[in-house]
């Protein structure tokens, strides 16, 4: 009887994978080509040349342009930090290191409301692990090196 269970079980979980979403890692892409991935409420766009852009998928919310870096923690951030249909500051300039999952391999179109540029988006979630205010303009014209 036991014998009959671990068998139904074993085929069960080697069965489950080919239902699952399937997952790519981030640093196979990351620098070689546009990589855009969404959270759910903001698009994050990472340029081979190193420039950033983070952008709301609404018609309101949060805006990044500046540059990334990779380091041995993952990727560094420099950019200015705005907002669209709101109040910004005009020297909000910060610094952000974060982490990305991986990402679900299946992409889904999208048109930015800014640039009006299309993008191939992956679906995925961050883990910020720092984010610090005020630092200068000059740091956005280079990618940052840790």
């Amino acid at each position: 009887m036991k014998t009959w269970i671990v068998a139904t079980l074993v085929s069960l979980l080697v069965s489950i994978p080919s239902f699952a979403v399937e997952l790519i890692e981030p640093e196979t892409i990351l620098g070689k080509q546009e990589l855009c991935i969404s959270d759910g409420s903001s698009i994050y766009i990472f340029s081979p040349d190193q420039k950033f852009r983070l952008e709301p998928i609404g018609m309101s919310g949060r805006t990044i342009q500046g540059t990334w870096s990779r380091d041995s923690d993952g990727i560094h951030i420099v950019g200015k930090w705005s907002w669209i249909n709101g109040i910004s500051a005009n020297d909000d300039f910060r610094e952000m290191d974060l982490h990305i999952s991986s990402l679900e391999i299946e992409t889904r179109d999208h048109t930015s409301m800014i640039t009006a540029s299309k993008h191939k988006i992956y679906k995925g979630y961050f883990l910020i692990e720092r984010l610090e205010k005020k630092v200068g303009p000059k740091a956005i014209t280079k990618p940052a090196s840790k």
